[in-house]
């Protein structure tokens, strides 16, 4: 009987620090073509914080790219959400990160990437829920 009380306490213990040791966080990612040019985007969310980037996969002064980004947190004691937009555009590269405020915890963060050459474009949306 104590063999298997100190078994299930091992296996249980062995759980508690897998389950709780596994980051758990989302991404997708999104590709297209502008000209002979790979564009990529990108969105990453955790449990505290985002990152956002859309990218040419060469740096060509001519691609212009931007990225908007709405991100979403909630404080679970009180439940209260806060949303924080931007939008940010470079040359071939934009990025944007986002870190909740103290005791808040990510819900979701909604993306659109797009890039620019000549005449030509590119958009594409990432979304993620935590």
């Amino acid at each position: 009987m104590i063999k298997i009380k100190r078994l299930a306490a091992v296996l249980l213990t062995v759980f508690m620090v897998t389950v709780t040791t596994v980051s758990v966080k989302a991404s997708s990612s999104v590709q297209g073509t502008i000209g002979e040019y790979t564009v990529y985007g990108y969105s990453y969310i955790s449990a505290t914080n985002a990152y956002v980037t859309t990218f040419s996969s060469v740096y060509n002064p001519n691609i212009s790219v931007s990225v908007s980004v709405t991100y979403i947190c909630i404080d679970p004691m009180t439940l209260e959400t806060i949303s924080f937009s931007s939008s940010t555009s470079g040359i071939s590269s934009a990025t944007q990160s986002f870190i909740a405020p103290d005791g808040y915890r990510s819900v979701s963060i909604s993306c659109s990437h797009s890039a620019s050459l000549g005449g030509q474009t590119w958009s594409e949306t990432t979304n993620e829920t935590y």
